[in-house]
């Protein structure tokens, strides 16, 4: 945002040191044109008068020629009102558009010096003047977004909030060529929790298109902050129709559940709590919330999480991630069964056994990186697995072809 700043303050500088000739040679341009239409008009009704004496004899001073120079004379007063008027707005237009532009490197100034409320009183002072200027919405959403507390409800905030997103967004109405209007606009949506907006706007166009996966991406994206998860869980299966064959859009609806999962009930206390009898145990039982997942929905989910791994699995058969995940599953589906001892180790033992396979695929060295975007590599999800501690050995440096290594002759 600081380079977009300083980008735009060198256009401005370069802008307002060429306006005032151009304003001056177009002045000229039009004052000329009618000075010219003026000389042209009194050409046109001399001929027409030496014709007219010509050809009836009339003197100079008659009726006919007193009537001749009455209408001339207001003729001329007509054109001569024409161009007073026409450099009268021009001129005043001259002075709106310095007058804008002063108070835009105002307000970059401002912002430059930290001074965000004030300089977005100035840049919209300097609207009033320079309504149709991108680069003024541009910098004044910049301004505005500084005032965004993410998270936040304040007042300040939500002001803040609206200011930057009518600004992006009428950006994106004058300059839509730039990519940046878009992006501006949606991020600050985002940072805004304006999930309404953002959901309708995504559902339109995956209405006109629903083959759209950039759509279909934003609203799993919208319903998963917008903590919706029934919402947001239908968009991630309408990305695996329009990607059935797609290993990592399986993994990415895995491991939402497994998220949804330990967010709501799936924490320390029921990760350390062995419900065996006889089992040593320290602490009290672990409880439900209201908002937990719990009973038979967790099992579901945990199932249906399993079978979207399993199925990237399918697709990518050394696909680490997935399986380390599908070990996690196991165990937040064994949570459901602190009431029934011998089910709780039923998932406990497929989730050591998915531990298992996952260290024997790593341990040949062959496995899939990690998708695009995630950042856990195949040693973070090895170390996911619980009761696995390994330590990765390091890989060998390769010697430089066309060297020999140190020590060697």
């Amino acid at each position: 945002m600081e380079k977009d700043f300083r980008a735009a303050s060198a256009m401005e500088d370069k802008v307002w040191a060429a306006f005032p000739s151009k304003h001056k040679t177009a002045a000229l341009i039009l004052a000329w044109s009618m000075i010219a239409i003026v000389f042209t008009r009194l050409l046109m009704w001399d001929k027409a008068a030496a014709k007219a004496r010509s050809a009836r004899g009339w003197a100079w001073r008659g009726s006919w020629g007193q009537a001749a120079l009455a209408k001339m004379a207001t003729k001329i007063a007509t054109v001569a009102s024409i161009l007073a008027l026409s450099l009268g707005l021009f001129a005043s237009a001259g002075c709106d558009q310095v007058r804008g532009r002063r108070l835009l490197q105002q307000a970059n100034s401002e912002y430059h010096e930290g001074n965000y409320k004030e300089a977005v009183r100035i840049f919209k002072e300097a609207e009033q003047f320079l309504p149709q200027f991108p680069l003024l919405h541009l910098n004044k959403g910049y301004t505005c977004k500084q005032l965004i507390v993410p998270g936040a409800k304040t007042p300040e905030s939500i002001v803040g909030a609206d200011c930057a997103i009518k600004s992006f967004k009428r950006y994106m109405e004058l300059k839509p060529e730039d990519p940046r209007g878009e992006m501006l606009y949606t991020q600050t949506l985002f940072d805004a929790d304006r999930f309404k907006t953002l959901a309708d706007m995504y559902e339109e166009r995956y209405a006109q298109n629903p083959k759209d996966g950039m759509s279909v991406a934003g609203l799993m994206q919208v319903y998963t902050k917008w903590e919706k998860m029934d919402e947001a869980l239908k968009w991630y299966q309408v990305n695996l129709q329009i990607k059935p064959n797609d290993a990592e859009a399986y993994y990415g609806a895995g491991t939402f559940i497994y998220n949804q999962l330990l967010l709501k009930g799936g924490g320390a206390d029921k990760q350390n709590w062995d419900p065996r009898p006889g089992a040593v145990n320290t602490g009290v039982p672990p409880t439900w919330t209201e908002t937990d997942i719990q009973g038979q929905q967790r099992i579901d989910l945990a199932e249906a999480g399993i079978r979207y791994l399993e199925k990237a699995i399918e697709l990518r058969p050394t696909y680490t991630d997935a399986m380390a995940y599908v070990n996690l599953l196991w165990r937040q589906k064994a949570f459901s069964y602190f009431d029934q001892p011998a089910e709780w180790q039923a998932a406990i033992d497929k989730s050591t056994e998915w531990a298992k396979k996952t260290m024997a695929i790593l341990n040949q060295g062959h496995h899939a990186a990690a998708p695009a975007g995630d950042k856990a590599d195949d040693e973070d999800a090895a170390k996911t697995a619980p009761a696995e501690k390994t330590a990765k050995a390091a890989p060998k440096k390769k010697t430089p072809k066309g060297r020999r290594p140190k020590g060697k002759k």
